[in-house]
């Protein structure tokens, strides 16, 4: 908790970084992941995580990015009642683009990519290829340079492929979900708005 009161509670999402690797599959999918959050989500109205002080007593956002967005997105549609604010980031309701972002990424079983880093991850993890891939997606000149584009390339984290076909699930608009939201884009968003984050996608909206 910092000295305005607010604090951050931050997780590697299942499947992901520190978090366990089970079944890609079966396991590893959208709904995995919004269950996941709304238990932890339910210990923090609970004031069952310790380090976090009073924490029953805090409003709670959500805040996601990219596919983290996806499932906080989710987690609205299926737990309203449970979630107090979202912040969306990298993140789009157009799902036009991802079919083109998913052939960008050049995907690779993550362990043959990189077998000294992911000799320990099934077939069903799955990494994008290499620093050009990254650089496609991720990066855009001239608001990024080399160093940037081979430190993505580094520090890339296995995805499963349960969440990659599930990353559509949401039936609708969150109805039940009151709160404020704040969704935030780059510019030239590759996945969700085609590198034109400025056009709508609708043609009965006028864009930016």
């Amino acid at each position: 908790t910092d000295a305005k009161g607010y604090s951050t509670f931050v997780i590697d999402r299942l499947c992901t970084g520190n978090s366990s690797h089970p079944d890609p599959y079966d396991v590893c999918q959208t709904a995995a992941s919004v269950s996941s959050i709304n238990t932890l989500t339910t210990m923090l109205r609970q004031g069952a995580i310790k380090e976090i002080v009073d924490s029953e007593q805090y409003s709670i956002v959500h805040v996601g990015h990219s596919y983290g967005s996806v499932v906080v997105y989710n987690y609205a549609v299926q737990f309203p009642e449970n979630t107090d604010g979202l912040i969306l980031t990298g993140y789009g309701a157009n799902a036009t683009w991802l079919a083109q972002t998913f052939a960008s990424y050049d995907m690779q079983i993550a362990r043959l990519n990189d077998p000294t880093r992911f000799s320990d991850f099934g077939p069903g993890y799955l990494v994008y290829d290499s620093a050009f891939s990254a650089m496609f997606f991720q990066l855009y000149r001239p608001f990024t340079n080399d160093n940037n584009t081979l430190f993505i390339n580094d520090v890339k984290d296995p995805i499963a492929v349960g969440e990659l076909l599930t990353t559509g699930i949401a039936s609708g608009p969150a109805e039940g979900f009151t709160g404020p939201a704040l969704v935030l884009n780059g510019a030239e968003d590759e996945a969700f708005c085609g590198s034109d984050c400025f056009a709508t996608g609708d043609p009965s909206v006028p864009s930016i």
